[in-house]
């Protein structure tokens, strides 16, 4: 019930973006680098590592469209992302 609040909340904030779910498969020095289930790597904006580097393994979150954002379902916390790979 959470999961579907949040997206129904995410959808009505922002009705342009589009979202991916994914889980954290990895949270590297200390929320600087990301790597989700499908393997993409993400470097975290150095002002969001603080935010980042409390995700833990397993947890969800979604990558906005533009890919330029994840978002914890968890908590409903932002960073701003470049993929890597």
């Amino acid at each position: 019930m959470k999961t579907i609040l949040f997206f129904i909340s995410l959808l009505c904030l922002t009705p342009a973006i589009a979202a991916e779910q994914h889980f954290i498969k990895s949270n590297n020095a200390n929320g600087e680098i990301l790597i989700l289930d499908d393997n993409s790597v993400w470097q975290v904006a150095s002002y969001d590592t603080i935010t980042s580097g409390l995700w833990l393994p397993a947890s969800d979150v979604v990558v906005t469209d533009d890919e330029d954002k994840i978002v914890s379902i968890d908590d409903g916390e932002s960073v701003d992302v470049q993929r890597i790979r």
